[in-house]
């Protein structure tokens, strides 16, 4: 799924130039839909992939966000914020079937934000082998935020393979993030 996301995601902007975040989704879900033909009785393939896209206006200091069940977690002065994403995965049977909705945010100094996939959160560990989950990853989201990005990156390893322990990994992981 993730080789026909790169090629479809290729084909969308960089050949066709389509910048606008929730656009890009949209045509994206119809291209997986139709590539693997999940719009036909008995698709073989009923899956679907998670994205967030951000989209920063340098001119009107906007960022712009939409997302296909990835959230967009930021933190302003001190303070963790989300912006849920839209509950419907870029193709599969369960698909966005009106399009997806799109936020901006005015950027401020010293703002930071994360996109990640949900490796993180639902990897396995701990004393009792249980998912780290969402809610514990902001909270470590939060507690590294003074770091500057590139500790933060060496303080997310660590935290994980912490947490990991023995358990094996069940997930790729993904995170991503900035600071203004």
């Amino acid at each position: 799924m993730s080789m026909i996301g790169s090629i479809l995601l290729d084909d969308i902007i960089v050949k066709q130039g389509i910048m606008e975040h929730n656009v890009i989704l949209n045509k994206l879900n119809l291209k997986v839909i139709d590539s693997l033909k999940q719009d036909k009785e008995g698709a073989d393939s009923k899956d679907g992939m998670d994205i967030s896209i951000c989209v920063i206006d340098q001119k009107s200091n906007k960022l712009s966000y939409s997302g296909a069940c990835r959230p967009l977690v930021y933190i302003r002065n001190g303070q963790i914020e989300k912006i849920k994403a839209d509950p419907y995965p870029i193709g599969g049977i369960n698909s966005c079937k009106n399009g997806y909705q799109s936020f901006s945010i005015d950027l401020k100094k010293e703002d930071q934000f994360y996109i990640f996939s949900d490796g993180y959160p639902d990897q396995f560990g701990g004393e009792k082998a249980k998912k780290y989950m969402t809610p514990r990853f902001r909270s470590f989201l939060l507690s590294i935020s003074n770091q500057p990005m590139k500790n933060q990156k060496i303080s997310l390893e660590k935290e994980f393979k912490r947490w990991m322990g023995e358990e094996e990994q069940v997930d790729d992981v993904i995170e991503m993030g900035f600071r203004v």
